[in-house]
This record gives structure tokens, C-alpha cells and sequence, in this order.
């Protein structure tokens, strides 16, 4: 069985660890405002969210379970341009595919997320694709 807390945990110093700051903001369960971006255009710089237990709107109910089977996860990649969007994409690929944490396998899941969807609630706009992935035992 897995441990939700201490997997999420390890999954979001994963990718910490793999993506610096510097290179891709990151948080977990909430994006806080305002993201950065870069001093030339106020377009998002490309970030990443994590969310463990899809479909859960508040924070404190993130967590879907103590202990599970499979812990499936989205990691959302949002970028001000299609291209800060495809390359945030491309760094959360290489810190997760095929990752052993100490909680288990880290695999992305066939589900196919579609083509980069834009945000128009947002001004200017953002673009991003949720990353479907599983942790198993």
C-alpha cells in the first residue's frame, strides 16, 4: 500500500529536485498568484501544479485516502505561450517518466490529455495540459 502523504511529498521534491526553480516554478494544490514571468512581456513563465486526487477543489481536501493501491496524479503544465507550455511539458517528462521513488513506480498514464488548451479567464492568456501519471507499488 502507499502512503498518500509521503508519496506526494516525494513526488513534489522530485520535481523540485529535477526542475529549479529558476527554470519552472512549482506548487501543489494551489497556484499562488502572481506567477512570474519573464521582465519583457507580462506572459506567464511556464510552471507546474501538482494535484494528487484529481477533482478535489480545496486543499485541505487534496488527499484522497491515507492509503491506496495506486495513487493516480495530474501534474498540470501552464505556460504563457504555447512554446514556455512545450517546454515546461518536456521538463516535467524528464524528471517523471519512469521515476522509482521510494513509494513506488511513477509511470504517465495512456490517457491521451488532447492538444494545449488556452485559459481565456485570464488575461493575457494562459496555456496549459494536465499530465496524467500513476505511482504504483
Amino acid at each position: 500500500m502507499i502512503d498518500v502523504r509521503i508519496a506526494c511529498d516525494e513526488i513534489e521534491a522530485r520535481l523540485r529536485a529535477e526542475i529549479p526553480a529558476e527554470l519552472m516554478a512549482g506548487y501543489v494544490g494551489e497556484v499562488v498568484e502572481p506567477v512570474p514571468h519573464p521582465p519583457e512581456d507580462d506572459r506567464v513563465s511556464p510552471y507546474w501544479a501538482l494535484w494528487a486526487g484529481p477533482g478535489r477543489l480545496e486543499t485541505g481536501r487534496l488527499f484522497p485516502a491515507s492509503f491506496v493501491s495506486v495513487l493516480p496524479f495530474v501534474v498540470t503544465v501552464v505556460g504563457g505561450t504555447v512554446n514556455r507550455t512545450l517546454f515546461g511539458i518536456e521538463q516535467v517528462r524528464k524528471a517523471l517518466a519512469g521515476v522509482e521513488i521510494s513509494s513506488g513506480l511513477i509511470s504517465e498514464t495512456d490517457v491521451d490529455q488532447g492538444p494545449i488548451r488556452p485559459d481565456l479567464s485570464i488575461t493575457p492568456t494562459r496555456h496549459y495540459v494536465p499530465l496524467n501519471y500513476q505511482l504504483e507499488p
